[in-house]
């Protein structure tokens, strides 16, 4: 047996010298050094002899075996990571800032190492080139990180913190893809199954959270994520930021499978069809994509494109701008085929019913137009609603509309005999998504109260409040059954909902 510095005493018999960890008020101590088989921790006495290293004597902090079981990694309480072969006597030593560290772990390739502690940031370390690597961008968390894993084949790795918040850092891009909260005390340790698909996070506030990542947030936008749209065979989505870019995402692996600059001054809104993406942005513009190439840029709008809404066979599209122009497109023969409107009032939403043959637009003059695509004629005009009409859709049997805006309520409309059925009232604030589910029995609507609420359409009742996100949620989508929700909101994320209940139950729970 070798050692490599002296194993520091119990957190209890710490004298309370600079750089020697101790107990800190509130917090378990750190792990340090090695126990004996029953729990005793080794100290000086109890060591066989063997070949000693001559290094200056330190604490150490954590140790972590490489994946071929050759390598060691010894971290201390100045930044310094020691990588030890015992079978070769060999030290070699690592920077990783100047912090006590608190965790170290492997990548599944042993080529990088992360290691990270009370300087609340992770490094990054390239075992080949004996440096920091990666581009500048840093990952951090605002309390001291408490341990890390990585996941995913190595192209994800998890951090903890006292900070009470559970990360999940892309290693190529150095990325935050997800920030799981939900503890009310510090994190101090971690653990991943065998499948990398759940977390298990151990807090002082006396609980353990498992956190199921197929359910974890998509991060990638770098602003506000303004819009949402689910493909047709429910296997994707894509989505749109303030940023400009167009991004396509993989459900099952819950990763981007694609990302364009769509719009640069601001991409607005998305709509997936059928093989098909469109995109409308600040730039006045809407562009169309197939196999993730832009194929179309279509022109004729002056102002920012507010709305959109492909036809369900994918062959019309409506789109209103801030202008007050509001125009149906041939997404075959790009090109225009009727201007049902221009100027006053504006369209701010707009929406196909089943057929394509109905058209359905909220205005900012607190009403719903409805209109007959075929013969480019308004049918009927649906007054009294408490503010502009800033979301709207049609139930799938085209029997009802839902309409959201000012005012934080939503209004049913019955469309065969024009009346107001149900009003909708659970938001405190502007009511900016609205969604009908595939079978047409779940309305999901959302805001600028950052929640989102999934109602019972026929019972006119609430079913369920999501909340989650950090900031205004701006996009709702059904995936292709009623048990999965997606949204899009100005804390940069896109969030997917399990409204199964008995499966989202399973897969987070707390332990006491």
């Amino acid at each position: 047996m070798a050692d490599v510095g002296p194993y520091p005493r119990a957190a209890d018999e710490d004298d309370g010298r600079p750089g020697r960890p101790g107990l800190q008020p509130g917090r378990p101590p750190a792990r340090r050094g090695g126990r004996g088989a029953h729990g005793r921790r080794l100290g000086r006495r109890d060591r066989p002899r063997g070949r000693r290293d001559r290094r200056p004597r330190r604490p150490l902090t954590e140790v972590a075996f490489a994946p071929d079981g050759r390598t060691v990694a010894i971290a201390g309480d100045d930044g310094r990571v020691a990588l030890w072969r015992p079978d070769e006597s060999r030290v070699r030593t690592l920077e990783a800032g100047d912090a006590m560290l608190a965790a170290v772990a492997f990548s599944p390739d042993g080529r990088s190492l992360a290691a990270a502690g009370d300087d609340n940031e992770v490094h990054l370390l390239d075992l080949e080139r004996e440096e920091e690597r990666g581009p500048a961008r840093r990952m951090q968390h605002t309390d001291t990180i408490s341990a890390l894993a990585f996941i995913d084949g190595g192209r994800t790795l998890v951090s903890s913190g006292y900070d009470r918040a559970v990360k999940l850092w892309e290693t190529g891009s150095r990325a935050n893809i997800a920030t799981l909260t939900g503890h009310t005390g510090g994190i101090y340790d971690i653990a991943v199954s065998p499948d990398g698909n759940r977390i298990a996070s151990a807090a002082l506030d006396q609980t353990t959270l498992v956190w199921d990542l197929r359910r974890a947030p998509y991060i990638g936008h770098t602003d506000w994520a303004n819009d949402v749209a689910v493909g047709p065979g429910g296997k994707g989505f894509a989505s749109v930021g303030q940023e400009g870019s167009l991004r396509w995402w993989d459900m099952a692996s819950r990763r981007p499978s694609g990302t364009v600059s769509a719009h640069p001054g601001g991409s607005s809104v998305v709509d997936h069809g059928p093989g098909l993406v469109v995109t409308g942005g600040d730039d006045a513009l809407v562009r169309i994509w197939q196999d993730r190439r832009r194929v179309a840029t279509l022109r004729g709008h002056t102002d920012k494109i507010y709305a959109l809404d492909l036809a369900p066979d994918g062959r019309t599209l409506a789109v209103a701008d801030q202008s007050g122009a509001l125009i149906l497109w041939d997404v075959a023969a790009r090109r225009q085929t009727a201007v049902l409107k221009r100027g006053r009032p504006l369209v701010k939403s707009l929406a196909f019913g089943p057929d394509g043959r109905t058209l359905a637009t909220g205005d900012d003059d607190r009403q719903v137009t409805v209109w007959n695509v075929e013969s480019r004629r308004r049918t009927v005009v649906l007054p009294g609603h408490p503010g502009d009409v800033e979301s709207i859709a049609v139930s799938p049997d085209g029997r009802l509309l839902a309409a959201g805006g000012g005012g934080g309520q939503v209004l049913l409309w019955d469309l065969r005999h024009r009346r107001v059925t149900g009003r909708l009232r659970g938001h405190a604030a502007e009511v900016r998504a609205i969604a009908f589910s595939p079978s047409g029995g779940r309305l999901a609507t959302a805001g600028l109260d950052r929640t989102v609420i999934v109602w019972d359409a026929p019972r006119r009742s609430r079913w369920a409040v999501l909340t989650g996100h950090s900031d205004v949620v701006l996009g709702l989508d059904f995936a292709r059954d009623d048990g999965t929700l997606l949204s899009s909101g100005g804390d940069r994320t896109i969030t997917s909902w399990d409204l199964d209940l008995r499966r989202a139950t399973a897969t987070v729970s707390a332990l006491r």
